[in-house]
């Protein structure tokens, strides 16, 4: 397959970004069908992660040196859910006919689903560069992969951003009573013992692991050099000042366990970050000790 890869020319520039456009629009569609079946998380997520593979898998096989596309191509797709999330505030906001606070038109459902669908592709061009051979005839696998991480990484990671920003900050509305919790694992307990376990207790304790998890795998990514100082209380830091702005502005509960379970996010991955790098170095015998450098291509 990578001798394939290798002997395929690649796409002219602009012929790049018109497939990359495709590659977008499809996984915007594959968003779609989860939007439509809020409430019904099992489905939701399903959906998103078939249709993602499948694409990813058609695009990897059907385009010449498909990752330089499909690196394009998720980048498109996240601004295009960022430029739609945006529009759409603007429209609430001329119907409102003044700023009435921001309004939930991306909640939290959506950015996971678009998250997932991105996060598919990535994981599955991710797992192909780790376990494949060393050798010569992946050199321009290398070297575009190398280009796939950099563009969907990048672009992803400003999505990540936003979403947080939105998420805990701009779609809550300042001023409300504000409640406490400084029992650890109580509001954990409480959801998990819950007779109904209800979407809303799903996204709660998902939800809150997640949202540090890409945190946790880029910091160590750009930050190899492990500080365990650093690594126990960025999160915990972080999360504690979110909590603390929730409750000075009246945006939210103060919880304990949402900085536990944010900490936790954070520390899962940066050890599937550190897992990655030593199942490739024990792949390749010590040729290689990370996937994540830049390629000697």
């Amino acid at each position: 397959m990578m001798i394939l890869y290798k002997d395929r020319t690649a796409l002219h520039p602009v012929l790049q970004w018109a497939a990359a456009a495709v590659c977008a629009a499809a996984y915007f569609l594959c968003c779609l069908p989860s939007f439509h079946l809020i409430g019904r998380f099992t489905v939701q997520m399903t959906l998103s992660v078939v249709l993602s593979a499948i694409c990813t898998v058609l695009f990897f096989f059907i385009l010449p040196r498909s990752l330089t596309v499909i690196g394009k191509g998720l980048s498109l797709f996240l601004m295009t859910m960022l430029t739609i999330a945006i529009k759409d505030q603007i429209v609430e906001q001329i119907k409102a006919g003044s700023f009435t606070g921001w309004v939930q038109t991306f909640f939290y459902d959506r950015p996971l689903t678009v998250a997932i669908v991105w996060a598919v592709a990535f994981v599955l061009m991710m797992a192909l560069r780790l376990f494949l051979p060393h050798s010569a005839q992946m050199q321009a696998f290398r070297a575009d992969y190398a280009r796939f991480f950099k563009d969907s990484s990048g672009v992803f990671l400003l999505f990540y951003v936003c979403v947080l920003i939105y998420c805990f900050l701009l779609q809550r509305k300042p001023g409300g009573e504000a409640g406490m919790n400084l029992i650890p694992f109580s509001m954990i307990s409480a959801y998990i013992s819950s007779a109904s376990f209800a979407y809303e207790s799903i996204f709660y304790l998902i939800g809150n692991v997640l949202c540090f998890f890409p945190f946790g795998f880029f910091y160590r990514v750009y930050k190899p050099r492990f500080d365990v100082a650093r690594f126990i209380m960025l999160p915990i830091v972080l999360s504690l000042l979110i909590e603390i702005s929730q409750i000075v502005f009246g945006m939210g509960d103060f919880d304990v366990d949402d900085i536990i379970m944010n900490a936790f996010g954070f520390y899962f991955g940066y050890f599937l970050s550190y897992l990655t790098d030593k199942i490739r170095e024990k792949r390749t015998a010590g040729e290689e000790t990370t996937i994540f450098a830049p390629a000697d291509a």
